[in-house]
């Protein structure tokens, strides 16, 4: 969100006159939230790191509260650096913190106007929601156990045997995950043409930069000129954008409809949802072009999520030996070496739960919210926020805050269970880090229930066959991780690293095996 400082110079003029906008605007009836004081036209454009803005933010908290105001380009951007901010706006007044910045370069330059991450507040946003509410209930999501169960037996065979493709094989299993679960697609090992088409998209829009900070989504009316004005790159970038996203919009759907209307059956969401809203008078699907983008969005920015908290997970492990040990220990007393673990039973296994659930706190893979838009002005704890801000919900320094967490950069997922020495008091539990991790209010993730369903049988699975462990250099000497994160489109992923990893016992692989076989894979 935060603008390039190549184009600061030539928009020198546009700034002049937006600054003359917003000066015949009218003027607060309270403070301003507090914030570092910025540079006359560009604002706290030089304040804001290129990499890891939620560290920068949280050091703020300290000076200017849980609200800092910015301004970049004159427009005003305000962070929330506290539970009690973002809940106070995002989730009980989300009917006016529910919109999103413009994105002209991607809706109006590439085409993407049916993701429901970056779709405007309203009717048609509700839609979708309601759509993957729908298809992705919890009670909707038990149809996909089985899968998501063999998913994860095939990853811990797989990486159990051969550490070095730990990457590359979450990245494989939690996509074709997604894809198995929207289209009924099974991915191929290797050279998978959905899965290029959706990484493609990601790298096309890697490469626009820092998503909002184009001159085209700071001044909108910009895109009434023609991208080549802004370079051939860029322009060409874009033409193949938009084909790569008209073509993951229509093609899987149109190949599940016609199965459908071939009597070919493929269980999934997509068929879910063309069966609920097929007319059988006349066989037209109501609401098509919704059902298409939400199973569209579930297809392209579904998979990041997971991916990222897998791949901390593994860092985790390796790097807490008496955690996973104790997580092993649970598996191990409930299951009696007889079988592996279901998604069945969840409830049984709290500290795995736990496990999951520090994963998600300790290094979030979305640290800052996706921004959202004010639709009106309203007053917060005496301070006047705009109509038309940018609100960035640091959920990074939530999560770090040593209020509610003890020891907030140490991995213990015994803060969540009742009684131990760091959760002496039940009554006053840490919050739920799902509860940062997936969202706020309106704009929560409706894919909540099958990513948590996703990551719990992954987990639980390689902890009952697999151990984690620090690889050894060529010297004996241990090598740990990178701890250094790098962003990707929405969500930070840790920099590659070389897991190292084992299956515990020859009996655990030969029940993985079993396992495996019983379920005729």
């Amino acid at each position: 969100m935060f603008a390039s400082v190549q184009y600061v110079v030539p928009l020198v003029v546009v700034v002049l006159l937006y600054v003359r906008y917003l000066n015949s605007r009218a003027r607060p009836h309270a403070p301003l939230p507090p914030g570092p004081k910025g540079v006359m036209l560009v604002g706290n454009i030089n304040d804001i790191p290129p990499k890891r803005q939620w560290l920068k933010f949280a050091e703020w908290k300290s000076e200017y509260g849980d609200v800092t105001r910015l301004t970049l380009l004159q427009r005003p951007f305000l962070v929330l650096n506290s539970r009690a901010a973002i809940e106070a706006l995002l989730v009980k007044k989300s009917q006016i913190y529910s919109d999103r910045p413009s994105m002209t370069l991607l809706k109006e330059w590439a085409g993407w106007t049916w993701s429901l991450p970056g779709l405007e507040y309203g009717p048609e946003m509700n839609l979708h929601r309601r759509l993957l509410n729908s298809g992705l209930s919890p009670s909707a999501c038990r149809d996909y156990y089985l899968d998501l169960q063999l998913a994860a037996l095939r990853l811990a065979r797989k990486v159990g045997a051969d550490p070095s493709v730990w990457a590359a094989s979450v990245h494989t299993m939690v996509a074709g995950n997604i894809l198995k679960m929207t289209y009924g697609y099974n991915v191929q090992e290797k050279n998978d043409p959905w899965m290029a088409r959706a990484e493609k998209i990601l790298e096309l829009i890697q490469d626009l930069g820092t998503l909002g900070s184009h001159p085209v989504d700071i001044f909108p009316w910009l895109a009434n000129l023609p991208p080549r004005v802004f370079g051939a790159k860029l322009a060409d970038n874009l033409t193949e954008l938009r084909r790569m996203l008209n073509s993951v919009l229509n093609e899987p759907y149109a190949e599940v409809k016609d199965a459908l209307d071939k009597g070919i059956d493929r269980p999934c969401f997509t068929t879910s949802m063309i069966t609920a809203h097929k007319s059988k008078e006349d066989g037209k699907v109501e609401d098509e072009y919704a059902i298409k983008s939400t199973a569209a969005t579930n297809y392209t920015v579904g998979v990041e999520t997971v991916e990222s908290t897998l791949r901390t997970f593994g860092i985790a492990m390796m790097l807490n030996p008496s955690v996973q040990a104790r997580a092993q220990a649970e598996l191990d007393a409930y299951l009696d070496g007889q079988r592996l673990p279901t998604l069945h039973d969840r409830e049984k296994l709290p500290y795995v739960e736990a496990v999951m659930m520090e994963v998600l706190r300790w290094q979030p893979s979305t640290p800052l919210a996706i921004a959202r838009r004010t639709m009106e002005d309203d007053v917060y704890n005496g301070l006047w926020i705009e109509k038309d801000a940018i609100l960035l919900a640091n959920s990074w320094q939530c999560l770090h805050d040593p209020d509610d967490y003890p020891s907030p950069h140490d991995f213990i997922p015994d803060r969540y269970i009742p009684s131990s020495p760091f959760n002496p008091n039940p009554a006053v539990s840490p919050p739920d880090p799902r509860d940062f991790a997936f969202g706020y209010g309106r704009r929560a993730c409706p894919g909540r229930t099958f990513a948590e369903s996703s990551l719990f049988i992954t987990i639980a699975t390689l902890l009952s066959v697999c151990s984690f462990e620090l690889p050894l250099n060529e010297d004996g000497v241990e090598i740990k991780p990178d701890m250094e994160y790098e962003s990707g489109v929405a969500v930070t992923f840790p920099k590659p690293y070389k897991c190292g990893m084992k299956f515990r016992s020859d009996a655990a692989r030969e029940l993985l095996d079993a396992t495996l076989s019983d379920l005729d894979v």
